[in-house]
C-alpha cells in the first residue's frame, strides 16, 4: 500500500501545506504500523527492571 502511494506521487493537501510521494508514503508507513501493532504485547527489557549492581558504586 505505502508502496504505491509514493511511486504513485499520491499528494494530500490541507489548507495551504502539500505533501506528495515519498513524504505521504512515510507517514502511511508509520500509521500502519501503529495499527497493525494494536493488542501486540509489549516486551519488557529485564535489564532494564532490574536495579543496578551495588557493588558497582
Amino acid at each position: 500500500m505505502t508502496l504505491v502511494l509514493g511511486a504513485g506521487n499520491f499528494t494530500v493537501t490541507a489548507g495551504g501545506f502539500s505533501i506528495g510521494g515519498i513524504g505521504t508514503a512515510t507517514i502511511a508507513a508509520l500509521g500502519l504500523y501503529q495499527l497493525l501493532g494494536i493488542g501486540r504485547p509489549r516486551e519488557v527489557s529485564r535489564t532494564a527492571a532490574q536495579p543496578s549492581d551495588p557493588t558497582l558504586h
